[in-house]
């Protein structure tokens, strides 16, 4: 398993279900956050352009 082998080079052991899950939402919360980046810019370029008519 891929994933497996990566954890033990970088850390020396497979992680344990609670640092996955944790892994993962950190993963989860920081997609989040670009998400809500992108739409926060888009929303400025809105208004800059539809102010600028």
């Amino acid at each position: 398993m891929a994933v497996a082998e990566r954890e033990r080079a970088v850390f020396g052991e497979e992680l344990g279900i609670a640092d996955r899950v944790l892994a993962g939402a950190a993963v989860a919360f920081g997609a989040l956050g670009h998400v809500a980046l992108a739409a926060a810019a888009a929303g400025l370029v809105y208004a800059v352009a539809t102010a600028a008519l």
